[in-house]
This record gives C-alpha cells, structure tokens and sequence, in this order.
C-alpha cells in the first residue's frame, strides 16, 4: 500500500459505511475508523482474517479519493459502489481492551 491510500470500510455488524479516507494500511484505516465510531474503546490493533463467518470488524476496500467521502453511512447506493471497489479483506480488532479495562 502507498501512504495515503485511500479506504472505505463496510461494518460487518451494520452493513453501514463506516469510515472513509487516508491511512497507510488496512490496519490503520480500521483503527482510525473504530476510534472515530467508539470513542473510549481501544483495540490492540486490527488483523486480517480469513473467515466470512465473521460478523464484527469491517470489509475494507480501496476506493478513489473524494468519490464516497461525503456519504451517508446507510446510503445504500454508495454501500453497493464501495462494495465494487477493490475488496482487500474483512478485518478485526484484536485483544480489544476498554479504556475501564485499563485501571
């Protein structure tokens, strides 16, 4: 990956767009995306897996810059356009620990 590539995020749970902009790798853009939507909740990172049955964590797909930035989260019709974007992976959170945890 090029730094500053460009990702969109799919949740696994909602279905929604989750986050879209520039990260350096899968791994970043799912943790800034997480840090943005659950503020106070710190994963220890994020891994790709290769399982479907997962349903928490996110599809992440590199998409071209500006084209899904202003979207609403359920627009369906720009859910479906990053869905035909480039499929990098489903990724999720590992050993995620709450900032309460951390006392």
């Amino acid at each position: 990956m090029e730094a500053g590539t460009h990702f969109a995020l799919i949740d696994r749970y909602s279905g929604f767009l989750a986050w879209v902009g520039d990260a350096s790798s899968p791994e970043i853009a799912c943790a800034i995306g997480h840090a943005e939507a659950n503020p106070g909740h710190i994963p220890k990172g994020f891994e790709r897996v290769p399982s479907s049955s997962v349903d928490a964590g996110f599809d992440v797909y590199v998409v071209p810059a500006g084209v899904f930035d202003d979207a609403e989260h359920d627009d369906a019709k720009a859910i479906a356009a990053v869905r035909g974007s480039v499929f990098l992976g489903m990724y999720q959170s590992v050993a995620p620990a709450d900032l309460a945890d951390a006392d």
